[in-house]
């Protein structure tokens, strides 16, 4: 009988959880046993670059044991081995052979959610039932933001481009001028203070205290609306868990996150700094969630 094996790549959390999202769907839409690596491990770059967050990830999720591992890798010596295959159901016979289906490849498509979007209940629910019971609990104990910001910069300032702190401004406020109130804004960042101080200028807005990144994704995810940084997968998982409105640079590389029909309270909006067509949007979104939104303040 085939199997399925994460090994998972040396990244960041965002890509992490995508690698180990499309193999537990794959191995649930073909019965197959499924085993994963470890989740944490050490990133001397976070270390050198002194960034907030050290992407170490102890204790975030259920593990496999050391046992289960070792049997993975001793049906690997015999298995045909089959890499980063595509998310859908096999044929009876592939199923039963001799194979190990192993996921490892960080996805660069524009659209990185496409072979899950559909099953999205499903990895919500299954990131919940490998979070450990410490991280769950704790989880609870937050309040739910109002509206969240991803301020993405760590390894970004180096290897990718920013998203400037005029956007995520322009974006609290024109939210807070539709709904006519100053809502709270929490900022969850990797960057340090000092680096986003223009943003916590605003009136009640404040960082998220430190805890383990995936408690911000899904704290970000239960937010009414989310702003998100560009090209950040941390951001757009805490968008594709969500409900929320999400707004996100017009000229940001992924088509889509959520995609049609799965946007149940909220919109993806592109948004366009200073643009009156995308207030206009953001009015006609946010009038359905209004009542909530006042009540989370």
């Amino acid at each position: 009988m085939s199997k399925v094996y994460v090994k998972f790549p040396k990244s960041g959390l965002g890509n992490l959880m995508l690698v180990w999202a499309k193999a537990k769907l794959f191995a649930e839409l073909n019965g197959l046993s499924f085993t994963a690596a470890p989740w944490w491990g050490f990133r001397l770059g976070a270390w050198k670059r002194n960034e907030r967050k050290k992407r170490l990830y102890i204790g975030y999720f259920k593990e496999n044991s050391f046992a289960e591992r070792l049997l993975i890798n001793l049906y690997a010596l015999t298995a045909t081995i089959i890499k980063d295959p595509e998310v859908k159901k096999l044929e009876k016979e592939e199923k039963n052979a001799n194979r190990l289906f192993v996921f490892n490849k960080i996805s660069t498509s524009d659209d990185i959610f496409f072979d899950i979007r559909q099953h999205r209940d499903f990895i919500r629910d299954e990131i919940y039932k490998i979070l450990t019971p410490a991280l769950l609990q704790q989880l609870h104990r937050y309040p739910t933001p109002a509206i969240a910001i991803h301020i993405r910069r760590g390894d970004f300032k180096i290897a990718n481009p920013v998203t400037p702190l005029s956007f995520f401004i322009d974006c609290i406020t024109a939210v807070r001028s539709v709904v006519g109130e100053d809502l709270p804004v929490t900022i969850f960042t990797d960057a340090h203070p000092d680096e986003v101080k223009e943003v916590l200028l605003l009136p009640h807005t404040k960082i998220a205290e430190d805890k383990p990144d995936i408690l911000d994704i899904l704290l970000m995810s239960k937010s009414k609306v989310m702003v998100l940084s560009k090209s950040s997968t941390f951001s757009y998982w805490g968008a594709f868990l969500s409900d929320a409105i999400v707004l996100r640079p017009f000229d940001d590389w992924q088509k889509q996150i959520r995609g049609e029909g799965l946007n149940k309270t909220g919109d993806e909006i592109l948004w366009k700094e200073k643009d009156p067509e995308c207030v206009q949007q953001l009015s006609r979104s946010i009038l359905s969630l209004q009542s909530t939104l006042q009540k989370n303040n």
